[in-house]
């Protein structure tokens, strides 16, 4: 019987590199992704990693950045780094002989406080540079 993919699975179709933003996973959560597609692996974290940490959480989950890829096409895939504030991620990979650095960022605006967040999550990036 023909079982129609998942869209999650079809992003892995037809995409070596996947940027997942606001996965709202927390961080025992984050293996879900394994489940996605076996030729993938990936690099996430949790931005519910603080609020987890005790018994009781209230409200809505939130943020969380993930950088998934295909483990067949790439010769080296290996995590920078992260920001503090689960932003931005990077990975360097080796691509046909050629390194490549991939950023996830993730840039949330409202207001009048839009300008200043992009400023900053920018030194950020630069950080990793």
């Amino acid at each position: 019987m023909y079982q129609r993919p998942s869209p999650r699975s079809l992003l892995c179709i037809n995409s070596d590199i996947v940027l997942v933003q606001e996965h709202w996973l927390k961080p025992f959560e984050l293996s879900k992704f394994s489940g996605i597609n076996t030729q993938y692996d990936y690099y996430s974290k949790s931005a519910m990693e603080n609020e987890c940490e005790t018994d009781i959480f209230s409200g809505r989950p939130y943020g969380g950045i993930c950088i998934m890829f295909n483990k067949n096409v790439f010769e080296f895939v290996e995590l920078v780094g992260y920001d503090e504030h689960c932003r931005i991620m990077c990975v360097r990979l080796k691509y046909a002989g050629k390194y490549y650095c991939v950023f996830n960022v993730y840039l949330p605006c409202q207001g009048s406080l839009c300008s200043e967040d992009f400023e900053l999550t920018l030194v950020d990036i630069c950080s990793f540079i």
